[in-house]
Formats: C-alpha cells, structure tokens, sequence
C-alpha cells in the first residue's frame, strides 16, 4: 500500500480533506471492516509506522488496531 504524502505532509483533496486525514481513514476503514482479515490488517498498521504520516497518525492507526484486536477478544 505505502501511502506517502508530499514533503509538506498535505495535498488537498476533494471535500478539503488532507491526505494524511484521508489516509488514517482508509487504513481505518480497513481495520474496522469483518471483510478484511487479520493478516492484512496486522500488514496495514505495519505499512503505516514505516510510511511518512506523522506520528500522530501512525499512533491512531495503531490505536484502531489495538481496539479491533480488543473487541475481537479469543475469537
């Protein structure tokens, strides 16, 4: 995947969301969803804290994760 915002970190896009906002919600969406399985998510939050998004964001990303895998429990 490797998402990588320009230098400036923003690249406006359509509805005046940021890359790196709309980034976070893809790799959230992702994560969220029953369709994608546990492999693939554990590669999108990997792929995140090698990309360039802030630090900020990468921690959300991981945060969405670690509530995926807390809500999933022993399943």
């Amino acid at each position: 995947m490797g998402l990588t915002p320009p230098s400036d970190g923003c690249c406006p896009l359509e509805g005046g969301q940021s890359l790196p906002k709309a980034a976070i919600e893809v790799y959230k969406t992702q994560i969220d969803s029953t369709a994608v399985d546990i492999f693939t998510k554990a590669a999108l939050v990997t792929d995140s804290a090698d990309s360039r998004l802030s630090a900020g964001i990468k921690q959300e990303v991981g945060q969405t994760y670690l509530s995926y895998l807390q809500q999933r429990g022993g399943k």
